[in-house]
């Protein structure tokens, strides 16, 4: 044998290549789909519930706008917004009949469905209401409170 040492002629320790982060495994890819259709589902349901509460956000920028509006009485502004106010009513709780309801039936059903009631005296909401010459403050106070009874409504879909 050569007189050489043995051990100079081994060669170096080859490291493995380092482990790559791509493609991750396969529970990241599955976490990675829940999260997304769990991301989906959630702008799903917001964008519905979004979409169902806009009459309500239509009603109140009407209601809103009612006092500015020239041309019309004080009696047709309340007969306005009480006709605004009945079909809220109806697209809120279409389970209940809710177009029939007039005079005491229909404020014990506005004071049942809001947190506080808002018509409270009902006597001297139906001495008013069907006046011809309504008083002007009378009217913007109905509108007021029909304003409170729209802001008023369940965030849900109602189910009473």
């Amino acid at each position: 044998m050569n007189g050489a040492d043995p051990l100079a002629q081994l060669r170096d320790v080859h490291l493995p290549e380092a482990i790559s982060a791509w493609p991750p495994a396969i529970g990241w890819w599955i976490l990675a789909a829940l999260l997304f259709t769990g991301i989906g589902f959630a702008i799903r349901y917001a964008w519905h519930r979004h979409q169902r509460r806009a009459f309500l956000r239509e009603a109140r920028l009407r209601l809103q706008a009612m006092p500015l509006q020239q041309g019309h009485s004080p009696a047709q502004q309340l007969q306005r917004a009480n006709d605004l106010l009945k079909r809220c009513a109806m697209q809120t709780y279409p389970q209940r009949d809710i177009a029939s309801l007039h005079g005491e039936d229909w404020l014990d059903f506005l004071n049942a469905t809001s947190r506080a009631p808002l018509f409270a005296d009902k006597d001297h909401w139906l001495a008013q209401w069907y006046r011809s010459d309504v008083d002007s403050e009378f009217g913007r106070d109905f509108i007021d409170r029909a304003e409170r009874w729209v802001a008023q409504q369940p965030r849900r879909g109602a189910d009473v």
